[in-house]
């Protein structure tokens, strides 16, 4: 009889332990429905390629242009302001950034210069000006980047004459276009970027009743721009907007991301594709702006 009541007794303390150890799993997957979440000590990192991607913002100049003129050995000495939409795609890898990048600009950049003993007036005014050019930088820390660039340009320009012989005229100028300058990211999102670029235009010359009139201008350009980076998150294959929530996350941030996998709330998808064989590790949400992989 004591032997049994023994063995009775190791049964039962055998069967609490095993319940103990057992319920919060059970209790685990009921909550989850399935088995518990896998903890990842050290997240996923976060990519440093702040400077990657589309962007687009909007620049504020001032600029300074020299005309040498046929008509006389001084050149016409203008300056004005000009602005507009500028933009691009850049590409990442590391600390080196490569990148395509345009503008269209409305101008006012103006000037005069008197010729034939004072008795005419040339008044060139650029009044528009694009560029298409390749840029490439460094980041000498990760928010901050120096750059050159060198392109194509093209303005639009005014060049009447006034007095004995003269009259209206207007060219379009093709020419090469080389700068550099800085950008400093201030959020993920939002940066600000200081450039110089030197345009060399073609030589144009205008007709006049008076007769013919060849003008070379040369435009010195001073920018200052705000820019809005669009970049999206890297999620085992998916890609998403940065502001969109992912994995449930606020405002899909990476953190948000690793944190709702390991708490369970998040595993969604990514669990059963896990669990059914079709995937093999939980979400990583690395910054990313190169785009659909």
């Amino acid at each position: 009889m004591r032997r049994r009541f023994d063995q009775a007794v190791v049964l039962a303390v055998a069967l609490t332990a095993d319940a103990a150890v057992s319920s919060p799993v059970f209790a685990t997957d009921v909550i989850n429905q399935g088995p518990a979440p896998l903890l990842y000590e050290t997240p996923p990192p976060v990519s440093q390629d702040l400077f990657a991607g589309w962007w687009i913002g909007g620049t504020l100049d001032g600029a300074t242009a020299n005309f040498d003129f046929s008509q006389s050995s001084d050149t016409i000495d203008s300056s004005g302001v000009l602005g507009g939409i500028t933009g691009g795609y850049n590409w990442q890898n590391g600390p080196i950034v490569i990148g395509l990048e345009g503008d269209v600009l409305g101008a006012d950049i103006s000037g005069s210069g008197r010729f034939n003993n004072g008795a005419n007036v040339a008044n060139p005014n650029i009044d528009a000006m694009a560029d298409l050019r390749l840029r490439a930088g460094v980041t000498v820390m990760p928010q901050v980047m120096l750059f050159v660039t060198g392109g194509g340009a093209w303005a639009d320009v005014d060049l009447p004459v006034s007095g004995p012989g003269g009259g209206s005229g207007n060219g379009s100028l093709f020419g090469w276009s080389v700068g550099g300058g800085a950008e400093v990211t201030f959020t993920r999102n939002w940066s600000a970027r200081f450039d110089y670029q030197f345009t060399d235009f073609n030589s144009d010359t205008v007709s006049y009743p008076g007769g013919d009139v060849k003008y070379d201008p040369d435009v010195s350009t001073y920018r200052g721009s705000l820019i809005y980076r669009f970049w999206y998150l890297r999620v085992n294959g998916f890609v998403l907007p940065a502001r969109s929530q992912c994995s449930r996350g606020r405002r899909g941030s990476p953190h948000s991301v690793r944190k709702a996998w390991r708490t369970g709330r998040g595993r969604s998808r990514y669990a059963r594709r896990a669990e059914s064989g079709r995937g093999s590790s939980p979400p990583s949400c690395s910054a990313s702006a190169t785009g659909w992989p």
